[in-house]
């Protein structure tokens, strides 16, 4: 019984981190440009 709950605690913390990661990865290819005002010296 206790390993049956810790395997299905253990699947829905791996699914969390999927879905976490994957939703981060998300923001890291939609990069916006740069203005040039930042780009200036």
């Amino acid at each position: 019984m206790k390993k049956a709950i810790a395997k299905r605690i253990a699947t829905l913390l791996g699914l969390t981190a999927v879905v976490l990661v994957s939703t981060a990865s998300v923001f890291f290819v939609n990069q916006p440009k740069v203005p040039q005002e930042l780009l200036r010296k």
